[in-house]
């Protein structure tokens, strides 16, 4: 029989090595050991294990963010407990909870077929597609004077190409968590900092928000726009210098379904866990409200 608790401090060593030999692939990359000790004082979340006989084979976590949209992430299972229904009832621990919240939403990587299988089953729709790349952080002696720190949250937004990005029902990553992009979002980026431009005759040409929302490696580039190749090209090298400057090793990105974007990634350097596109789906599950 399968208990289900909220995690407790002294779980953290065995979360931590489930989370890393739960897959057969691609383990290196996960990065719940980063983010272990956030998740423990999370209070307005939830962490919690799986125990089978008072043994401790699988966690996930609930994290509550904007518009009381719960995000469910970190669902890992031990290797050799895989295939019992473990998962299945780690995330019915929280579906059925969907009554506390407008939505539960998550993410997951094409090679996770057994959540995908669980995924669909339970009621989830699939809401978008991307393809994840990262790349090394390097330090360029270039100058980057033409790049601005973007504060007009105004005139961003309307800047934004919209019909591009309803194309992914305005997802954009915030490293593996996925937030619809809206003014208020926006206005919380450029507060934070996140927001950079390159202008031309007054007027915005080319746009980059670039977030440390990333668990594995801190910086995470949440949406790029651009009108020529030589400001694509700039962004990209400002992006992965920045992070150089700041001693992060990598800087992530989740690409929409585009060939031209991919492309550009792909030129400078970046690279996916796999040759497949579109290999990150993003899922929602929504409260039906009786009545």
């Amino acid at each position: 029989m399968v208990v289900i608790r909220p995690a407790k401090q002294q779980d953290r060593e065995i979360i931590t090595k489930i989370s890393v030999n739960a897959w057969e692939t691609h383990g290196d990359h996960d990065y719940i050991s980063l983010v272990i000790d956030q998740w423990l004082a999370d209070w307005q979340g939830q962490l919690v294990v799986a125990e089978i006989q008072g043994q401790v084979v699988g966690c996930a976590k609930l994290s509550v963010i904007d518009d009381n949209v719960a995000w469910l992430e970190g669902l890992r299972v031990a290797r050799n407990k895989q295939g019992l229904g473990i998962g299945k009832e780690l995330q019915r621990y929280f579906t059925d909870q969907i009554d506390d919240f407008s939505a539960i939403r998550l993410s997951t990587f094409i090679g996770n077929e057994a959540s995908l299988h669980i995924i669909n089953k339970q009621g989830f729709s699939e809401m978008a597609r991307f393809t994840v790349y990262e790349a090394q952080a390097t330090a360029s002696e270039k100058s980057f004077e033409p790049i601005v720190q973007l504060v007009d949250a105004d005139e961003v937004w309307h800047f934004i190409d919209h019909k591009t990005l309803f194309q992914t029902n305005n997802f954009v990553g915030c490293g593996w968590v996925f937030k619809q992009l809206n003014p208020r979002l926006l206005h919380k980026l450029l507060k934070s900092q996140s927001g950079y431009g390159i202008y031309s005759d007054g007027q915005l040409q080319a746009l980059m928000l670039l977030s440390d929302h990333c668990k594995e490696c801190g910086y995470s580039i949440n949406y790029l726009q651009y009108s020529s190749m030589e400001d694509a090209n700039l962004l990209l090298e400002f992006a992965k210098h920045k992070s150089s400057a700041k001693s992060i090793k990598k800087v992530l990105t989740m690409c929409p379904d585009s060939p031209s974007l991919r492309k550009l990634f792909l030129s400078h350097q970046f690279y996916s866990y796999t040759d497949d596109i579109n290999n990150v789906f993003v899922f929602e599950l929504k409260h039906h409200r009786k009545g």
